[in-house]
């Protein structure tokens, strides 16, 4: 489907029509990329919280079965 509307463009569409969406694509394909750099960043980021979170050492406090209000102290 692609390919016929790429070559219908090509032959069949006027010139400004030509220049109009070869801009538009130049400016898709840029955002696109942009887009596509920022997600990597982003899924980057979210690898290193997930290393870290798995990382942490779990801290148990056993205090012999005795409960106390630390307020008291």
């Amino acid at each position: 489907m692609m390919k016929r509307i790429r070559k219908w463009i090509v032959d069949m569409a006027p010139i400004w029509a030509k220049a109009s969406l070869q801009a538009d694509i130049r400016t898709l394909e840029a955002e696109n990329r942009q887009l596509r750099a920022e997600v990597d960043t982003l899924n980057a980021y979210i690898q290193g919280l997930q290393y870290a979170t798995r990382a942490l050492r779990r801290i148990t406090i056993n205090a012999g079965g005795e409960k106390r209000d630390l307020s008291e102290q």
